[in-house]
């Protein structure tokens, strides 16, 4: 509910997971929730790290799934109720072209 995730959006929580996981349960608010709790949800964006919404909410890399389970945890969040899509990972690295191999003689 709309109250729960203002809750998760409070400087309490400052994991980006937990607030991205916020957000997504305010887009399933109706509008006439949201529209209740307005002046809380524009409080709300003091706590935000715009330097994170600047660059796309790319995760840091001091950021680990142990600080993501911990942020969870304490917020009373459980795995089961964030959609794996929610949860942004950090890129895969490139693969270059196998290196080749060294033929020896016979």
């Amino acid at each position: 509910d709309v109250e729960d995730s203002l809750e998760l959006l409070s400087s309490q929580f400052t994991n980006p997971t937990v607030r991205r996981y916020a957000v997504a349960r305010l887009q399933q608010a109706d509008d006439e929730d949201l529209l209740m709790y307005l002046l809380q949800l524009v409080q709300a964006l003091k706590y935000e790290n715009f330097d994170d919404i600047k660059s796309g909410l790319e995760p840091t890399k001091k950021e680990t799934q142990g600080s993501v389970s911990e942020s969870m945890a304490a917020s009373g969040v459980t795995g089961p109720e964030i959609e794996s899509s929610q949860i942004i990972t950090s890129p895969l690295p490139l693969i270059s072209s196998p290196l080749p191999t060294s033929k020896t003689k016979e």
